[in-house]
């Protein structure tokens, strides 16, 4: 996995914001239907207010979120800021070989790829700690869809900020 400089990783992460058309990953997260493939097993940022922030001890205000679950009001996601430098290269590791493989040019987070996941004991392990429910109308910005050729830089970009009580 080739290494990046912050300084490239923040200019990555500023085109990919400038280049949002306005709204179309939002319209599809809300439009979408449970298990809708476009959706499911793709990578996104934003920015992101929980709901029940007042209860949480830690949240991130900035998740980078593989959605695996579709709800009608939002999804449930693996947010990688909450697993180590180490293991979201893992992770996407996995993920990118799935994708690779697929036959399908949409591949989604399904019961083969959970499969996939749970073979891999170490990040199966990680998993709950980094699983989270998000809700769409708690979304603070746009979403930033982050192709898979980019899951590399993603996964090494400092932009995580996050929230702690106490």
């Amino acid at each position: 996995m080739e290494n990046y400089t912050q300084d490239e990783l923040t200019d990555w992460i500023n085109q990919k914001a400038k280049d949002l058309t306005a709204g179309t990953v939002q319209k599809r997260l809300l439009n979408s239907s449970r298990g809708e493939n476009a959706i499911i097993g793709n990578l996104y940022f934003f920015k992101y207010d929980p709901k029940l922030k007042a209860k949480l001890e830690i949240y991130d205000k900035y998740p980078m979120a593989f959605p695996i679950k579709m709800y009608r009001d939002g999804f449930l996601g693996v947010n990688m800021h909450y697993l180590a430098t180490g293991d979201r290269k893992e992770f996407v590791k996995k993920i990118i070989e799935y994708k690779r493989t697929s036959d399908d040019d949409k591949a989604s987070v399904n019961a083969e790829f959970l499969s996939l996941m749970e073979s891999s004991k170490k990040i199966y392990e990680l998993m709950p700690q980094a699983v989270h429910r998000y809700l769409i109308n708690h979304a603070r910005s746009r979403f930033i869809k982050i192709l898979p050729e980019e899951y590399e830089k993603a996964v090494q970009l400092k932009i995580d900020e996050w929230v702690i009580k106490g």
